[in-house]
């Protein structure tokens, strides 16, 4: 017989969630809002609460930002958890929130509804996912093939996130050029292309900055930044970091 260990919960690099969260918020909450979940439940104190960035958090699941602020949203929608602002730092830049797990007797309670043979069903929303929903058929009738809207709409575009950052990296404004490369360093990916180019847009005005001076004294002020341990650590540095050290 094959031989094994169990895992040891007495452990310090173990977590713990609420059962609750898993039979039925997750549906509720979804996927990312999940991911965000497990994330907060690793970073959180014996208060129960934790400040990781939302950069962090988007390179911990590797999702995108943009995916996070809406998970945190919904974890506060369902009064999972709790955000509270700290204001901005001396440069103007705000600083992390902090989020505290609140216990599951504040919990928002779960809806539910009974279908015709009187079982208990969640409403669509809590899965995610409009194919779940309780559908009465329609008649022979009612069905035309000018009724499918399947077969008069073209099928959506296919997003190739390493195309576009390749074509990024070759394109002819050198702060795209440098915006890729710190795409690419950072290990940041995105689910569509429309997160891709706002999270562009986002760096747009640091990155030409940044581009303004020699190529020589961007290499020297990334070296100094690579060696703050604490911000490579925390994976806190940005193209806005990377420009307040040219700017010294």
């Amino acid at each position: 017989m094959e031989k094994f260990e169990i895992r040891d919960l007495r452990k310090k690099d173990k977590f713990v969630i609420d059962d609750e969260y898993l039979n039925g918020y997750a549906k509720l909450c979804g996927i990312n809002a999940t991911g965000v979940y497990v994330s907060l439940c690793r970073h959180a104190n014996k208060q129960q609460t934790c400040f990781p960035s939302k950069e962090l958090l988007a390179n911990e699941l590797n999702i995108s930002e943009r995916s996070v602020y809406s998970a945190l949203k919904k974890l506060e929608e369902w009064n999972i958890i709790k955000t509270q602002s700290q204001g901005r730092k001396d440069n103007g830049s705000f600083k992390n929130n902090i989020y505290t797990l609140l216990d599951k007797s504040l919990w928002k309670n779960k809806p539910q509804a009974n279908n015709a043979d009187g079982t208990i069903c969640l409403p669509p929303q809590a899965n995610n996912d409009i194919s779940r929903r309780h559908v009465v058929p329609n008649k022979e009738t009612h069905i035309k093939e000018t009724h499918s809207i399947a077969t008069a709409l073209p099928p959506p575009p296919i997003f190739n996130y390493d195309q576009k950052l390749n074509e990024w990296q070759n394109d002819k404004k050198p702060h795209v050029q440098l915006i890729a490369r710190f795409f690419k360093a950072k290990g940041l990916v995105f689910e569509t292309e429309e997160q891709m180019t706002a999270a562009l847009k986002r760096h747009c005005r640091a990155a030409v900055e940044v581009v303004k001076f020699s190529k020589e004294q961007i290499k020297e002020a990334e070296e100094k930044m690579q060696q703050n341990q604490k911000v490579m650590e925390n994976n806190e540095w940005t193209i806005e970091t990377l420009l307040k050290y040219l700017t010294k």
